[in-house]
C-alpha cells in the first residue's frame, strides 16, 4: 500500500503562523503537522510515500530532504482548489493507497485498526466519525444504507456522520477514482478533494464508510484547533498510542 498526503495548503485560518510557512510546517507540541502524518503512514507500513506540496514549498522541501523514502512534489496552482494537489499526486499512485490530508494528527492505534481490517475493504472507503459534534465548516456525511455514502458536503443540514480527513482506494479501484479525479480538475480548478467522493456517488460509485468513532483525533485548521491540539497532546500522555 502507498501514501498520498496532501500538503499544499496556505493554512490561511491560522492567520499570523503560516504568513511565511506552509500549513505542513506548524509546530503542534514542539513538532512539525506533517511529522505526525508521516509517524502515522510509516505505522502503516506504506510502500511508497508521496507528499505534494505548493505553499512555501522550498521550505517544505528543506524539512524533508533529510527523510528517506519520501517523493516530493509540487503543485504549483496550490491557491487554487486541492482537487489539483490531488491530480498532482494520483500519476505516482500504482497501487492500493491511503490519502491524508496534512492537518489532521491520527493516533497509531487507528493505524493497527485500519491495517487489521484493510484485506476486507474491497471499494473505495472514506474515513467518518459518528461521535465528535459537528461545526459548519465540517464535511459532513449522509449515508445511503448503512455503510455507503449518499452525501457529502460541508452544508447538510441532516447528516449521519463527520469525514475525518481520509480515505483508502483498493488497486481495484484506482482507475474509477483516478479517472474521476481528473475529471473533476478539468472541470473545477476549485473543486475540493472531498467533492470527488460526492462525483463518486453521482456516477454510481459510493465510497463506503470506515468508522472510527471511539477513536480520538484531531484537525488543526485555525487557531482554536491548535491551541486545543497542543493542550491534548501534553495532558494525555497516550493520546498517540
Amino acid at each position: 500500500m502507498d501514501a498520498l498526503i496532501l500538503a499544499a495548503g496556505t493554512g490561511s485560518r491560522l492567520v499570523n503562523l503560516t504568513r511565511e510557512l506552509p500549513k505542513a510546517l506548524v509546530q503542534v507540541a514542539g513538532r512539525p503537522l506533517v511529522d505526525y502524518t508521516l509517524d502515522f503512514v510509516h505505522t502503516l507500513g506504506c510502500d511508497k510515500i508521496v507528499v505534494v506540496g505548493g505553499f512555501y514549498f522550498d521550505k517544505l522541501q528543506a524539512h524533508l530532504s533529510g527523510k528517506k523514502n519520501i517523493r516530493l512534489l509540487e503543485n504549483k496552482d496550490f491557491l487554487k482548489g486541492s482537487i489539483l494537489t490531488l491530480a498532482k499526486g494520483l500519476p505516482e499512485m500504482n497501487d492500493s493507497f491511503i490519502l491524508m490530508n496534512v492537518d489532521h494528527i491520527y493516533p497509531k492505534r487507528l493505524a493497527r485498526t485500519f491495517a487489521a481490517s484493510q484485506a476486507k475493504l474491497t471499494e473505495i472507503s472514506a474515513f467518518v466519525d459518528f461521535d465528535r459534534p459537528l461545526q459548519e465548516d465540517d464535511m459532513k456525511v449522509q449515508l445511503a444504507d448503512g455503510k455507503t455514502i449518499g452525501r457529502i458536503s460541508k452544508g447538510l443540514h441532516e447528516f449521519d456522520a463527520g469525514y475525518i480527513g481520509m480515505t483508502y482506494v483498493p488497486a481495484r479501484r484506482l482507475e474509477i477514482y483516478r479517472e474521476a479525479a481528473l475529471q473533476l480538475a478539468q472541470e473545477n480548478e476549485c473543486a475540493v478533494v472531498e467533492n470527488l467522493l460526492q462525483r463518486l456517488i453521482e456516477q454510481g460509485n459510493p465510497p463506503e464508510i470506515f468508522p472510527v468513532s471511539g477513536t480520538r483525533w484531531l484537525e488543526v485548521d485555525n487557531q482554536w484547533d491548535l491551541q486545543n491540539a497542543k493542550r491534548i497532546l501534553k495532558w494525555v500522555e497516550d493520546f498517540l498510542d
